[in-house]
C-alpha cells in the first residue's frame, strides 16, 4: 500500500461526471485499505477536489500533494506571487496545516527564473507550509538540469508509454512518481472504436478518430500477450517496477480501489511477461 498514491482527478468531474454518495464511499474504501495518500491539484474541478478531501480526510491519519501554478478558475500562473497565493488557497480548501509535497504543475516555459521559485519552495519549507517539492512533468518537454533542483518528480509511465523512467537513470535520489498508470483510461480494457465521452470530459476532444484507431491497435497487441485483463496487466506492471517509487491511480468508484488492493495480492508479472512489453518498445 505504501507504493501507491490515490489520484482525485477523476473524481473532479473533469474525466465524466461521477455522484457525490459515489466519491464518499470510494474514499471510504481507500483508508479501508490502508491507501493514505492522495494527489490533488487547484484546478481539478476549479478547487472541487481539494475542498473534497479537506473535508473527507479531516482528522484523518492521511498525506496529501497537491500542486500550484495552475489555479483554480484563474488557470496557469507561475508568478511568485501567484504560486503564493495558490499554496494558501489550497491549505485552506484542504483543511491543512501542512502540504505533504508541494508539485510545480506542468511548467513549460512560463518559468524564466527558476531560482525565484526555489526561494519560495524554500520559505514555504521554513514556514512550516510544506514537507518537499517536486516537479510535475509537461508531456515531450525537455527540462534539462532544471530537475536537480526537486527531491520528487511526477511524470506520465505505463504500457504505452514508458520514457520518463530515464530520470531515475540522471538523477539516482530522486523519488520517481508514475502517473496515469492506465493512460486514462485507454488501458482500462473498456475502450473501443464506438466509445463516446460526456461533453465535460476532456478526453473528448483528442481520443477519436483516427488517433483512437491507432491507440486502439496497440492496445491489442498488449492484451494478446497474457490472459490477464488489460487493467491488472497496466496495473501490476508498474506496481511492481522497482525504478518506480510510487504510482498515481486515478479512481471514481470504491471498485478501482478493490482492483489496486487484489493486484498488489496477486504480485508481480512473470518475468517472460515484461520481456515481452519490454521488446514492444525496443
Amino acid at each position: 500500500q505504501n507504493k501507491v498514491i490515490i489520484g482525485s482527478w477523476p473524481m473532479s468531474g473533469d474525466l465524466g461526471s461521477v455522484r457525490s454518495e459515489i466519491i464518499k464511499h470510494t474514499i471510504d474504501k481507500c483508508i479501508a485499505l490502508g491507501f493514505t495518500e492522495f494527489d490533488t491539484a487547484p484546478n481539478y474541478g476549479n478547487g472541487y477536489c481539494e475542498s473534497l478531501l479537506g473535508s473527507a480526510l479531516k482528522n484523518k491519519a492521511t498525506r496529501i500533494n497537491t500542486k500550484f501554478g495552475n489555479s483554480a478558475h484563474t488557470g496557469k500562473d507561475f508568478s511568485i506571487a501567484g504560486l503564493r497565493k495558490s499554496v494558501e488557497q489550497s491549505l485552506q480548501r484542504l483543511n491543512i496545516d501542512r502540504i505533504n509535497v508541494l508539485f510545480l504543475h506542468n511548467p513549460r516555459y512560463e518559468i524564466k527564473d527558476y531560482d525565484c521559485v526555489i526561494g519560495l519552495i524554500d520559505d514555504l519549507e521554513q514556514e512550516g507550509k510544506i514537507n518537499h517539492a517536486g516537479i510535475s512533468l509537461a508531456r515531450n518537454h525537455e527540462y534539462g538540469n532544471i530537475l536537480r533542483y526537486f527531491e520528487f518528480i511526477q511524470d506520465d509511465y505505463n504500457l504505452l508509454y514508458q520514457k520518463s523512467i530515464s530520470v531515475k537513470d540522471q538523477y539516482k535520489d530522486v523519488i520517481f512518481q508514475g502517473r496515469s498508470p492506465l493512460a486514462t483510461g485507454i488501458l482500462s480494457g473498456k475502450l473501443m472504436l464506438s466509445t463516446t465521452f460526456d461533453s465535460n470530459d476532456y478526453r473528448v476532444s483528442w481520443l477519436k478518430g483516427r488517433r483512437l484507431k491507432s491507440i486502439l491497435k496497440r492496445v491489442m497487441i498488449l492484451c494478446e500477450l497474457s490472459n490477464i485483463p488489460l487493467h491488472s496487466l497496466a496495473r501490476r506492471f508498474v506496481l511492481f517496477n522497482s525504478l518506480i517509487d510510487k504510482v498515481i491511480f486515478g479512481v471514481k468508484k470504491p471498485k478501482h480501489v478493490e482492483d489496486i488492493y487484489n493486484d498488489l495480492q496477486d504480485g508481480p508479472l512473470e518475468e517472460v511477461i515484461i520481456q515481452q512489453i519490454k521488446n514492444l518498445y525496443m
